[in-house]
């Protein structure tokens, strides 16, 4: 996205504000993208960023083909795609590591899982 900027604009203040908003958009989005991830279907939810992101992608290049691309647009642009990057790549993560992350949370901390499989096959950890 910066050197889409740079190349529409010719600015190096743009390329700035462009990757700016899109930090603030990753910001914003990894206020509430655990919220989210844990109620709402992983698969699905990162199949749904990915397809949010290529349409806001696809935007571009149609708009610049058209002579309609705006700064304002690609800022538009760049804070949403962070936004859906940050809310797959959480919804990703937890995905990968599957279940057992919470079964550790539950169990106290890392120490106690470890004391409990000990304990679970006849040995002895104090």
């Amino acid at each position: 996205m910066p050197l889409l900027v740079f190349e529409t604009t010719h600015s190096v203040a743009g390329m700035g504000t462009v990757t700016a908003v899109a930090a603030v958009g990753q910001l914003l989005a990894a206020t509430c993208s655990g919220i989210v991830v844990d109620r709402v279907h992983r698969r699905h939810l990162m199949l749904g960023c990915d397809f949010v992101r290529l349409a806001l992608y696809a935007v571009l290049p149609v708009l610049a083909g058209l002579g309609a691309l705006s700064l304002g647009v690609i800022y538009v642009v760049a804070l949403l795609t962070s936004a859906a990057s940050n809310l797959f790549m959480v919804a990703y993560l937890a995905a990968a590591r599957g279940d057992r992350g919470c079964q550790r949370a539950a169990a106290g901390d890392a120490s106690a899982d470890v004391r409990r499989r000990f304990r679970a096959r006849g040995r002895g950890v104090r």
